[in-house]
């Protein structure tokens, strides 16, 4: 790397050595052939034990315990057969891992609600009072912008006191839209060099209530077989016919759209060869549909290839951002920024507001003709519940910091931070012998457990250790796949993540979780209760520091790629009496404070490579 503290390298570029060329750390696909032998038996085992031991429970407990099997009188079961069973006898033993509440902020750290079961094992109780201090890599919180230390920026309260907190009617009933969104609109289509966008005020909805207007009956929908479950829900509701290609694959999407344009529409084919070729119908369209990055395998998706089968069938490509936007390129302008391909090459973009911006909503944005047509024909534009003016003012400063309109880096040091500490997070998990899926840019970072019974262990022992993770398992996952998926952000700064790993890297010896080789990992002894303070860029609450506190922290602190990295131990945390901006230090300007050649400005900030909150414990 550059000495540049905001040089942003795509890992994809450089090989394990640093020279540029094809080399990846981690996998980029999702194959259940990749498993080891060893846990796919252990797995089947599991489930089959569960299986077995459940049934047979069944079986003595609908003899002398029939009245919890039935349902109360006059109402019917809300769950039969195989649904039924596997609710009761293995989700429900492990629904403690998830839907856990959390009384806080959804920053790098959150406060989770403690739940205890009741007796009789039914239900899970919550203390309101008692809370764990946990360090969060389950929230999509990629930029950082899910918690701002320093308040929202001015023009966002501006518009909570002059536009409300929402504008009380849909667009259609209203007969007029929100300035802010209609604004919104705007910086979306400049930001990713479209002509027009439309902002939905749900991100599931953005591809469920609009795509039955991009496509319907006669059109075709070609879908990459590990698209996310509000793509299939709006496939489904446009009357188009569905067709999978293997996840990620461009040969496998090239071979499908042969095939569907040599067959045609297959309602309209007689079943004599001969009439066939004055039966034929070609399809009214043809929509390729993937993702940057797929959430649940931490995928960057193939763009160049699976344009390029495009381009040479015909077909439409809808592009959903949902994560990617914000999280790859340069300038967080997504994955055609990451692999270099120009916008124009993709007919729709669709992205969310809530994942790296911290706020609701989703937006498409395309030509000015199609945005039309969704604004006069999709429900999710006409009828549904519009997005909140200041949840789009805080959508369009966030826009503001990435593009630098707002005069300042902090928007290009965030993308800078979540690209170190994603890269930075995936090479000390693989040094522990895990065994991980996805790319090497992507900030998720799935790491594979297989058998049934670690799925809960993992999240149980993390959550015993003040860390909040996220496991996922069948029916999320295929049965043998099961996995544990990190979310890093920007937040996070390196004793965070070094907390983490020394976290899992004590879990995975526990779990015998090391299926991809010995581990080499050194811990770093980070304990959660440990006294430092995480500075952030945006927080109004500085830290006023005097010229020898520059020069300790100068001498006891790393000093990598241009960056200052903590470790700032137990220095107090005062409340800075400056009114005007702070001053934002180098290294450089540090180093040379800590030589007396400049004179101490007013307010110093501890610049560190991963913006987070102030704590202290």
């Amino acid at each position: 790397r550059e000495s540049n503290a905001h040089t942003y390298t795509p890992a994809h570029t450089q090989s394990a050595g640093g020279e540029r060329g094809g080399g990846r750390m981690g996998r980029s696909h999702d194959k259940a052939e990749d498993v080891p032998y060893w846990a796919v038996f252990t797995t089947y085992f599991g489930y089959a034990m569960l299986i077995v031991v459940g049934y047979v429970r069944d079986v003595f407990g609908r003899m002398f315990k029939r009245s919890q099997y039935a349902a109360p009188d006059g109402y019917a079961p809300l769950l039969v057969g195989y649904d039924d069973f596997y609710t009761r006898r293995l989700y429900h033993r492990v629904s403690d891992c998830w839907g856990r509440p959390i009384a806080s902020a959804p920053g790098a750290w959150v406060d989770v609600v403690e739940r205890e079961w009741t007796s009789d094992r039914r239900t899970l109780q919550v203390h309101s009072s008692k809370f764990r201090h946990c360090l969060n890599l389950g929230s999509y919180n990629y930029l950082g912008y899910g918690e701002l230390p320093g308040g929202v920026d001015s023009a966002v309260t501006q518009t909570l006191r002059s536009r409300g907190v929402h504008s009380g009617a849909c667009a259609s009933a209203a007969g007029v839209q929100s300035d802010s969104v209609a604004a919104l609109e705007r910086t979306v289509a400049e930001f990713l060099g479209k002509e027009d966008a439309v902002v939905s005020g749900m991100g599931f909805a953005t591809n469920a209530a609009l795509i039955p207007s991009l496509v319907g009956p006669g059109c075709l929908i070609v879908s990459d077989a590990l698209n996310h479950a509000s793509i299939v829900v709006g496939a489904r509701a446009s009357g188009a016919k569905i067709r999978v290609f293997e996840h990620n694959d461009a040969d496998s999407l090239e071979r499908v759209l042969r095939s569907a344009i040599r067959d045609g529409q297959p309602d309209h084919h007689n079943q004599s060869s001969s009439s066939l070729s004055s039966s034929y119908r070609p399809w009214r369209k043809i929509l390729v549909v993937v993702e940057g990055i797929y959430s649940m395998e931490g995928d960057v998706c193939e763009l160049p290839s699976i344009i390029q089968v495009k381009k040479k069938y015909g077909a439409y490509l809808y592009l959903d951002e949902a994560h990617s936007i914000g999280a790859l390129g340069r300038t967080g302008r997504g994955a055609c920024e990451y692999h270099n391909v120009d916008t124009r090459d993709v007919d729709i973009m669709m992205g969310t507001f809530t994942k790296s911006f911290g706020a609701v909503g989703g937006y498409i944005a395309a030509d000015r003709a199609v945005v039309s047509r969704l604004r006069a024909t999709a429900a999710g534009a006409l009828h549904a519940s519009p997005m909140s003016p200041v949840c789009a003012r805080h959508a369009r400063w966030v826009f503001d910091q990435l593009a630098g309109r707002d005069g300042s880096h902090l928007g290009l040091r965030r993308i800078c931070a979540l690209h170190e500490n994603a890269v930075y997070m995936r090479r000390q998990l693989m040094s522990m012998g895990l065994l991980l899926y996805g790319n090497d840019d992507s900030p998720v970072i799935p790491i594979m457990l297989f058998n049934p019974g670690k799925v809960a262990a993992f999240s149980r022992e993390c959550l015993k250790r003040q860390l909040a993770v996220v496991v996922v398992g069948f029916p999320a996952t295929p049965l043998i796949l099961s996995r544990a998926r990190l979310c890093v952000s920007a937040a996070h700064t390196r004793a965070d993540l070094d907390m983490a790993l020394d976290v899992i890297d004590e879990v995975a010896e526990l779990l015998q979780l090391r299926y991809a080789g010995e581990s080499t990992y050194e811990p770093h002894g980070v304990s959660p209760t440990q006294d430092y303070v995480s500075r952030s860029v945006h927080s109004k609450d500085e830290q006023q520091l005097t010229a020898p506190q520059v020069k300790s922290a100068v001498t006891s602190s790393s000093v990598e790629n241009g960056v200052l990295h903590h470790t700032m131990r137990k220095v107090v945390r005062q409340r800075s009496s400056c009114s005007g901006p702070p001053t934002i230090v180098t290294t450089a300007d540090l180093q040379q404070q800590s030589a007396g050649a400049l004179k101490p400005p007013r307010t110093l900030v501890m610049v560190n490579a991963s913006p987070a909150r102030t704590r202290q414990d």
